[in-house]
């Protein structure tokens, strides 16, 4: 291999490094931007901050059909959607911690703000990320679910308990 295809190798490899990293800080940033300027959910002394833009409770048979935030929807009709949309949303709720699948599913024993929490996190069948936390003492879930796993990471990182 002569010296200059060394070089040029050498060279397109760099440059690949450092799209790569500037691809990977420049999505990260955005999704802390999004939540930076996001509004804030509360329930039972659980708060998540969501980007602003998304709205409330966009809902079709108790699925997301937009990147929404879910709270409070009040009674949901009992239908299925098929195939399920490949949105983004976080569900702040109220559970019967005895019935929902999220109280097995976050299994992961953790504290926030000095509070217990479970928490589970993993990729969906349709490739989505999901993250999941418990708060047993205040029959509270919080769900965050996006194609994109920064996005998720941000908004995970936002949840507080007083």
């Amino acid at each position: 291999m002569s010296r200059r295809a060394i070089w040029v190798a050498a060279a397109v490899a760099v440059a690949l490094v450092v799209g790569v990293v500037w691809w990977a800080r420049v999505r990260s940033s955005s999704s802390e931007q999004l939540v930076a300027a996001g509004r804030e959910l509360r329930k039972a002394g659980v708060s998540v901050v969501v980007p602003a833009a998304w709205p409330k409770n966009r809902l079709e048979c108790g699925t997301p059909v937009a990147d929404t935030y879910v709270l409070d929807p009040g009674n949901v009709p009992m239908c299925a959607l098929s195939p399920e949309p490949k949105v983004s949303y976080v569900a702040l709720r109220e559970s019967d911690l005895t019935a929902d699948p999220a109280n097995s599913a976050a299994s992961t024993a953790g504290e926030i703000g000095g509070v217990p929490v479970r928490i589970g996190a993993g990729s969906m069948p349709d490739g989505r990320t999901r993250w999941l936390m418990v708060v047993p003492d205040r029959d509270i879930v919080v769900e965050v679910v996006s194609t994109d796993p920064g996005l998720v990471e941000t908004i995970s990182g936002s949840v507080r308990i007083d």
